[in-house]
């Protein structure tokens, strides 16, 4: 345990360059990760739902706010290049924190569920823009053979923050009549204080990106062209939609399962729905920044999608025969899923470019899950209402994913991460 503990606060492997901005970005995303139960789709669906008595259309469209925020992820990539990244970042978090204020000073008895909604469309376009930034700085910033196993720290201690604030949300909510206002006032002060240490992040090389930034047209198609120019990168974000969208068509599912089937209280529903994934996918973040670093992405996103089926089907089991024990293995192995899935939704597209055009791939990446996000939760909502189907939504849910598994075995991917020959070196 002190030598784990050691190694996820220390330097170990970490080239002697890359660690003052590594010990910033750590400071930063741990604070950011305490914040991130305000816009924690698990709590604001159940508090919609429960609190300000939302339609099941209203908790669908909550499952669409961070897809809604990815959606000009691929056009605002070519803003992106052309403009100093941590200012960026900086500026969009302090912008989180006013909309986290505005939250916290409104009284769960007197907002309505649509305001609700609207005063969480900014921090979800905001959060999208800052994942773009950060990912494109880390990509930059760290060697290519080790990326996975440093980006896994700061996995872990992202997953743990989030984790703490699920717990504190459902205590809060459960508990105190004014919990909404001690969940966003704390994400308020956290996030500010995530953007204080973020702004001492510093880019490598950065003069010359946003030279080559400033000197490169509109990409075509307003980021698109990036499929047909890559076709084995177009080929992975078609298997990648087919798995995303089975992930989107369950969030608001899986949420109305625990207030209309299971009906457990907000505690209870974070910890299936949040808490035990995050605490597997913490534990499991370690292995799996080892295993992107030495096999193809695309074996890698494959084992994902099977783990999310398997955990697919073992809910279902355990929603039909009314077994928590079973709803909770279920979540257990979807942990494994979600430690192996942000490793590979936050890196997998520097396997395919270099550093100077990883705006453009996370751009088109991200527009592509804000066009599946838009979608399948009002489908897995309407899925959900037909009496034929019912649950058996998760079931089709489960098929999408192992389809998507066998698709991204079948696809070819470079055998390593490319590394730009211009690319500045760390150490």
């Amino acid at each position: 345990a002190v030598r784990c503990i050691r190694w996820i606060f220390g330097y170990d492997g970490i080239p002697l360059m890359a660690r003052p901005t590594f010990r910033y970005d750590f400071l930063s995303s741990v604070l950011a990760a305490l914040a991130a139960g305000a816009t924690l789709q698990s709590m604001t669906q159940q508090f919609a739902r429960r609190a300000l008595g939302a339609s099941f259309w209203i908790v669908a469209l909550l499952s669409m706010l961070m897809p809604l925020g990815n959606l000009f992820s691929a056009y605002f990539a070519y803003y992106l290049t052309r403009t100093p990244r941590v200012r960026m970042v900086v500026i969009a978090r302090i912008g989180m924190a006013l909309f986290f204020a505005c939250i916290a000073f409104l009284p769960a008895d007197r907002i309505a569920s649509e305001t609700f909604v609207v005063l969480l469309i900014v921090p979800c376009i905001l959060t999208g823009i800052i994942l773009n930034v950060q990912n494109s700085v880390r990509h930059n910033n760290y060697p290519s053979d080790i990326r996975g196993r440093i980006f896994s720290r700061l996995t872990i201690v992202f997953m743990a923050g989030t984790a703490i604030s699920a717990k504190l949300a459902g205590f809060a909510l459960d508990h105190l009549q004014w919990g909404h206002r001690l969940i966003y006032g704390l994400s308020l002060l956290a996030m500010l204080l995530s953007a204080w240490f973020y702004r001492k992040v510093r880019v490598r090389g950065e003069r010359k990106l946003l030279r080559d930034g400033l000197a490169r047209k509109l990409p075509k198609l307003g980021g698109f062209g990036v499929l047909i120019e890559d076709r084995h990168y177009g080929m992975f974000m078609m298997c990648q939609m087919l798995s995303g969208a089975a992930m989107f068509m369950l969030w608001p599912v899986l949420a109305l399962v625990m207030t209309e089937y299971l009906k457990v209280p907000y505690s209870k529903g974070l910890d299936a729905l949040s808490v035990t994934p995050l605490v597997v996918a913490m534990c499991t973040a370690w292995a799996s920044g080892r295993l992107f670093d030495h096999i193809r992405i695309t074996h890698f996103r494959g084992f994902t999608s099977i783990l999310w089926g398997i955990s697919r089907f073992i809910i279902f089991l355990g929603v039909v025969k009314a077994s928590w024990a079973i709803v909770m293995g279920g979540f257990v192995v979807a942990g494994l899923g979600w430690s192996m899935g942000t490793m590979a939704f936050n890196l997998g597209h520097t396997h395919f470019t270099s550093p100077k055009r990883s705006e453009e791939y996370m751009g088109i990446h991200l527009t592509l899950m804000g066009i599946r996000g838009l979608l399948m939760p009002m489908v897995g909502v309407w899925l959900l209402k037909q009496p034929a189907i019912g649950l058996n939504v998760i079931l089709i849910a489960m098929a999408m994913n192992l389809l998507a598994a066998a698709g991204f075995f079948l696809i070819r991917s470079p055998v390593v991460p490319r590394t730009d020959a211009r690319e500045v070196p760390i150490a």
